[in-house]
């Protein structure tokens, strides 16, 4: 942020502000990790065992993998893989086929039956 000021990108307010916040978050961090080890202690104690027995439940197993840079080769690609933008793309299918129904019905429609008739009676096929 530093040199965003001596850049003149932003003054000096911004910066005295970003300091600010950051010593706020950094404050409250160990508020956040005690409350953390209460609740883990009082889950501990609901299901019926010792403090702390349910930390290693709680606990990061492995840390969360990256995407490998040489699968994707254009920036799209990696967005058309999420699931929520793919469920996004079905529902907007679906909707725009619904919309394409609803413009036929504007229209009027022809229905052919075929009702059995006196000549149809005297060949005896239908």
């Amino acid at each position: 942020m530093q040199w965003r000021v001596q850049a003149g990108l932003v003054g000096a307010l911004d910066l005295e502000q970003s300091r600010q916040l950051r010593a706020q978050t950094a404050a409250t961090v160990r508020l956040r990790e005690q409350a953390l080890s209460s609740a883990l202690n009082r889950l501990s104690v609901l299901t019926g065992s010792a403090p702390g027995a349910v930390d290693a439940l709680f606990a990061p197993v492995t840390p969360i993998p990256m995407a490998v840079a040489g699968e994707v080769s254009v920036p799209a690609e990696m967005l058309r893989r999420r699931p929520d933008v793919t469920a996004a793309e079905r529902t907007l299918i679906a909707e725009t086929a619904r919309i394409g129904v609803r413009e036929a019905d504007l229209y009027p429609s022809l229905g052919l039956t075929q009702a059995p008739s006196a000549a149809t009676r005297r060949t005896g096929a239908i």
